[in-house]
């Protein structure tokens, strides 16, 4: 089998302790604040997680931006000189245009390397959906799947990866423009939590509400565990925005409910967290087996 890197971007939130264990690679986006320009970095390299979320809670407004066409053209030239493919996993089209800078820099590098093939697919996800994708990818490429092969069952399967998310504000999802402003008013008025799904094209979109924070947590659990099979094996993610002890609850009941699954917890990067805001939950799973 041709030899091929899995890359991904920012929004995929793989730590580095899964990007290690699976060889996936990450191109980085930018984020914007107050003058500030720089890389969104999923090991936390500027400042943690919980100043990161401070400043959200303090009103500091950033702004996403994709990534660079010199950091992708720099990581795709880099493989390309190894003469080694690339499969590029990256976050929903419908939220950045990370995807189609990704498509333009590929074509451009392999018209100056023929022999080296470089394919961009469209996650239609953001967070964790993202990087269980890329995960997916790895384990295919472990089984020695082509590249071609690999992409096309990522393709044909990336409906299959779901996420239940709960926020904690209505504010930060009116800003990114997911909620209007009357459902964000009258959500904040009568207390109603929402909860979203990531719709067929991959955009955000409020599948229920909920009264109390501890229904909306309890609403993550309910979804994920009729999302799948009776006595799943599979492996799910819990990710959390500044609120790690809602997140260890929410972890605890799916392990009740699933108690063959395995479930982690994790925080929310800062590309997504910007979206859904400080106390967000997430559950992130895949409604069947992952290649093994």
């Amino acid at each position: 089998m041709r030899s091929y890197q899995i890359i991904t971007d920012s929004a995929s939130d793989l730590g580095e302790d899964l990007r290690s264990a699976y060889n996936v690679e990450y191109c980085a986006m930018r984020l914007s604040w107050q003058g500030h320009d720089v890389p969104a970095d999923l090991d936390w390299g500027g400042e943690s997680a919980r100043q990161y979320y401070a400043a959200l809670r303090g009103g500091r407004r950033v702004a996403v931006s994709p990534v660079p066409e010199d950091e992708f053209r720099r990581r795709f030239e880099k493989c390309a000189g190894a003469d080694i493919d690339v499969l590029y996993i990256g976050c929903s089209g419908a939220l950045c245009d990370s995807y189609s800078v990704a498509v333009r820099v590929a074509r451009a590098v392999m018209d100056d390397h023929p022999s080296v093939t470089i394919r961009c697919v469209d996650s239609l996800h953001v967070g964790l959906g993202e990087g269980m994708i890329a995960v997916a990818a790895a384990l295919l490429r472990e089984k020695e799947k082509s590249l071609d092969q690999t992409a096309d069952y990522i393709e044909e399967n990336r409906d299959r990866f779901f996420q239940f998310v709960t926020t904690d504000k209505y504010r930060y999802l009116l800003r990114a423009g997911h909620v209007g402003a009357a459902r964000a008013f009258w959500g904040a008025l009568l207390d109603r939590r929402p909860i979203l799904v990531a719709d067929p094209h991959g955009r955000p979109c409020v599948a229920e509400t909920v009264r109390r924070r501890v229904s909306a947590l309890q609403a993550l659990v309910r979804r994920t565990a009729q999302a799948v099979e009776p006595g799943t094996t599979g492996t799910f993610y819990v990710a959390h925005a500044d609120c790690e002890r809602e997140a260890e609850a929410v972890a605890a009941m799916l392990r009740q409910r699933l108690p063959s699954a395995t479930v982690r917890v994790q925080s929310v990067g800062p590309v997504a967290g910007s979206i859904v805001g400080p106390g967000a939950v997430a559950v992130f799973g895949y409604a069947g087996e992952l290649p093994r």
